[in-house]
């Protein structure tokens, strides 16, 4: 899920939604479809599911060679959405489920967000040096 709150809407509790607006759905069935329904697949070209995992095919680990991978996270799939519905996000602040990795940092950190809140972590140190390089406020949410 990605979601920003912008700053001119914070007050009145409205937020662009952008994981809905990307097309998500319901509940998923386990694991595997949660982190399917999670990463969005850029829009014009199959999903993994439907064609297969390269990153799985060739034994990639998590968190590594993104570039393969033909789903969006979050985060970069909120940014975009926002940027194709011409919606202003700097001084936004970003909530996800899971601290954003190094690529989305940076995407972050352009886009001119400045407050993220995520529910789980992700061991990425690249990622939390970027942020506080750049100001960025991180707050873990939950557990």
């Amino acid at each position: 899920m990605g979601r920003i709150f912008l700053p001119d809407r914070f007050a009145s509790g409205d937020a662009l939604d952008l994981y809905e607006a990307a097309g998500g759905g319901g509940a998923g069935q386990g694991q595997a479809d949660t982190i399917h329904r999670l990463q969005r697949r850029a829009k014009g070209i199959s999903h993994c599911i439907e064609v297969g995992c390269l990153r799985e095919e060739l034994g990639v680990p998590s968190g590594e060679r993104h570039e393969l991978c033909r789903a969006l996270h979050a985060e970069q799939n909120a940014i975009a959405q926002a940027a194709l519905h011409g919606v202003k996000i700097a001084g936004s602040t970003l909530y996800c489920t899971h601290q954003p990795c190094s690529l989305c940092a940076k995407m972050i950190i352009n886009a001119g967000i400045v407050e993220v809140y995520f529910d789980q972590g992700y061991p990425d140190e690249l990622a939390t040096g970027f942020f506080a390089e750049a100001g960025i406020k991180l707050h873990k949410i939950g557990g």
